[in-house]
């Protein structure tokens, strides 16, 4: 099993949110799994994913 660790900052977290989630489907096909999604406590737009 391989995982990555992506983080980076965005603009506006309900429109990106709402990308992500619409792409679950294409996610689930390709075997990747969203272990988590974090914020940083310094800035609720510094997001990382696992």
């Amino acid at each position: 099993m391989t995982t990555i660790i992506i983080q980076h900052e965005i603009k506006n977290f309900e429109e990106w949110k709402s990308i992500l989630d619409a792409a679950e489907t294409n996610r689930s096909n390709a075997g990747v799994q969203l272990k988590g999604l974090y914020s940083s406590a310094a800035s609720a737009n510094d997001k990382t994913m696992i």
